[in-house]
């Protein structure tokens, strides 16, 4: 089973996103910080990460940023309430991300996660 690790400050969105991919055939963990996800990737890299970048404390950038200095490179749908990444450090440019514009539309994540699974196709 695909795991995903849902990384959101929000529970409300943690709590929607987790029983929708659980009942979609995924193994689903989840974290409120960047920090907390940090410790999760220390014990088991997951398949896919679903990451909102504006968090309290390290926050999505902050944890891309570790990412790419532990050289850590898995699919990731970012959830952002802009869809625009010029501006941004080169280390998110270069990563194997995908973003997700806020509302969250529950089917096209769904396909965004099996796209991210096979390969961004």
């Amino acid at each position: 089973m695909q795991r995903i690790l849902v990384v959101d400050d929000e529970i409300e969105v943690l709590k929607i996103i987790d029983e929708f991919l659980t009942q979609s055939g995924f193994k689903v963990e989840v974290a409120q910080d960047a920090e907390t996800a940090l410790e999760i990737f220390e014990n088991k890299v997951p398949d896919l990460m679903i990451l909102d970048m504006r968090m309290p404390g390290m926050g999505g950038e902050g944890l891309l940023r570790e990412f790419a200095l532990k050289k850590i490179d898995i699919p990731i749908i970012i959830l952002t309430g802009c869809a625009r990444i010029d501006g941004c450090p080169e280390y998110i440019k270069k990563a194997n991300l995908k973003i997700l514009v806020k509302p969250i539309d529950l089917s096209i994540l769904l396909g965004m996660v099996n796209e991210g699974l096979e390969g961004w196709k």
